[in-house]
C-alpha cells in the first residue's frame, strides 16, 4: 500500500493545482476501499520517508481546499453504501457523510461521528454538517451540541439547542472569540432577545449593551454578572449600585469591584451631598464605604 501511495505522490506534477493531484490518482483506485480510505488524509505510515514532505500538501488540499469532496465523488457508489467504509472514512474526512446515501445518512452512529470530527474553518465557507443531517438529528441534543461546540454555524440548523438559553449564556461566556460570540447571536433564537434578564447575562456584544444603555432593568442584571457595564450606562440609580455589589466576583475581587462602583458614583454626581440625596436605602451607602473602609485597612495591616 505504501508503494501505492508513493506512486500518487511521484506522478504529480505541479503541486500547487490540486487538479494536478487528482489527476494523479489511478481511475480504478477509486474501487478499492482502503486506498480512497487511505488517500482521504495521508498518514505517515502510508509513505515513505522521501514524501513527507509531500503528504502535508496533500493533506492540506484534502481539508482546505475540499479534495476530499472531488476523491468522494469519484469512488464508487457501492464503497459508500458500506457503513463500515462510511464510518471509516468519515473518521477521516467528516463531509464523507455528505456523499453517502440517504439510508446511512439515518444512522445515528455515523451521524455523531460525523459531528464530532467537526471543525470550524471561516476561510473555507462550507455548510456545517448539520445541514445535511435529517431534522431528528438537528434536534438530537447530543449531535446537535457536538456539531455546534466545533463549528458555531451548526447554531444555525440545531434547531432545540439555539432556544436553550443555559447552552446560549455558557457558550458565550466561555468564548474568548468576539467574532463567535456575534454569530451566536444571530444564529439563536431571536425570540430570546425578548428576555431582557436573559439578554443582561450575554454582556456587551453586537451592540447589546447601547440597545439597552437606558433601561433600568437590563443594567440592573447584567451588572451582576459584567461590571464593565457600569463604564458604559447612562443613568444612575441606587438599584445599580446594590446589582454592582451583588457581582459574582465581589468576594474575590473587591477591590477592583468597588473601584468601578465608585468611579460610577463619582461619574453621575459632583459630591457626597448629592449622592445622599439619590440613594434612599441609606444602608446602601453605609454598606458600601463600610466595604471601602476594610479594603483600606487591610491594606495597611
Amino acid at each position: 500500500m505504501k508503494e501505492t501511495i508513493d506512486g500518487i505522490f511521484d506522478n504529480v506534477k505541479y503541486w500547487l493545482e490540486k487538479g494536478q493531484l487528482l489527476q494523479a490518482i489511478n481511475p480504478d483506485y477509486y474501487n478499492n476501499k482502503n486506498i480512497v480510505l487511505r488517500i482521504l488524509n495521508v498518514a505517515s505510515e502510508s509513505i515513505s520517508d522521501k514524501n513527507e514532505a509531500k503528504r502535508g500538501m496533500w493533506n492540506h488540499h484534502i481539508h482546505q481546499n475540499n479534495m476530499g469532496d472531488d476523491i468522494l465523488k469519484n469512488t464508487n457508489p457501492k464503497l459508500l453504501q458500506d457503513k463500515d467504509f462510511a464510518k471509516r472514512a468519515i473518521e477521516k474526512y467528516n463531509r464523507a457523510y455528505i456523499f453517502i446515501p440517504k439510508e446511512l445518512k439515518a444512522s445515528r452512529d455515523l451521524a455523531l461521528t460525523a459531528a464530532l470530527k467537526e471543525e470550524y474553518d471561516e476561510k473555507r465557507h462550507n455548510a456545517p454538517i448539520l445541514q445535511y443531517m435529517p431534522e431528528s438529528f438537528q434536534l438530537d441534543h447530543e449531535i446537535a451540541l457536538m456539531a455546534t461546540t466545533r463549528n458555531i454555524e451548526n447554531l444555525k440548523y440545531a434547531k432545540n439547542l439555539k432556544k436553550n438559553k443555559y447552552f446560549i449564556i455558557d457558550f458565550v461566556k466561555f468564548n474568548d472569540d468576539h467574532k463567535i460570540k456575534q454569530k451566536i447571536l444571530r444564529y439563536m433564537d431571536q425570540d430570546l432577545l425578548m428576555d431582557k434578564k436573559f439578554v443582561s447575562r450575554l454582556g456587551c456584544y453586537d451592540n447589546l449593551c447601547e440597545n439597552f444603555q437606558n433601561d433600568l432593568e437590563f443594567v440592573s442584571n447584567a451588572v451582576v454578572y459584567d461590571i464593565s457595564i457600569l463604564k458604559k450606562t447612562r443613568m444612575f440609580d441606587e438599584a445599580i449600585i446594590k446589582a454592582a455589589m451583588e457581582n459574582e466576583e465581589y468576594y474575590t475581587s473587591r477591590e477592583y469591584i468597588l473601584s468601578d462602583i465608585f468611579k460610577y458614583i463619582e461619574k453621575f454626581n459632583a459630591n457626597y451631598s448629592e449622592l445622599d440625596s439619590k440613594i434612599k436605602d441609606k444602608s446602601l451607602l453605609s454598606r458600601l464605604f463600610w466595604d471601602m473602609g476594610e479594603l483600606i485597612r487591610d491594606e495597611f495591616i
